[in-house]
């Protein structure tokens, strides 16, 4: 028999854990040299949303990313005054969190407790900690809809 005691505990750490992660993540953010890649992308952004979407008409990546990041820019930069690259860096982060909140929400159905060693993995893959998650790209954008559509 499992000891009840013993089983909430080791749900705090989990909590813990994952607390530290999306802080681990987060801190990230606050980087603020970016790629020529990542260049393209905020002067992208710089127009409205039609002139977004008439540039990615000539390019190989979808609006819907640049259309997500120019509403995060508008509302962080525009209405707060908050550093454009922490705008859109923190604009990158947000599906890593949304994808560990579907996580609690429906993928725990099938997984049940396992669940927060899923959600543990996500956060703590190298690639969303060194690039994927704090990139001003779509990719984080595209794991979420990819991740969402199984």
């Amino acid at each position: 028999m499992v000891n009840p005691k013993r089983k909430n505990i080791k749900k705090y750490i989990i909590y813990i854990l994952l607390g530290l992660m999306i802080i681990g993540n987060t801190t990230l953010v606050f980087n603020k040299s970016i790629w020529y890649d990542e260049v393209y992308s905020l002067n992208l952004v710089k127009g409205n949303f039609a002139q977004i979407v008439s540039g990615t008409a000539q390019d190989v990546h979808p609006p819907l990313y640049y259309l997500i990041l120019k509403l995060g820019l508008l509302i962080g930069n525009g209405l707060f005054g908050i550093n454009v690259i922490y705008v859109a860096k923190f604009v990158s982060i947000i599906p890593i969190f949304l994808t560990v909140i579907i996580n609690h929400y429906w993928v725990r159905k099938w997984l049940g407790e396992g669940i927060w060693l899923h959600s543990f993995c996500i956060l703590a893959m190298p690639r969303i900690m060194s690039h994927a998650g704090i990139e001003i790209r779509m990719y984080s954008w595209s794991g979420l809809f990819v991740y969402m559509s199984f």
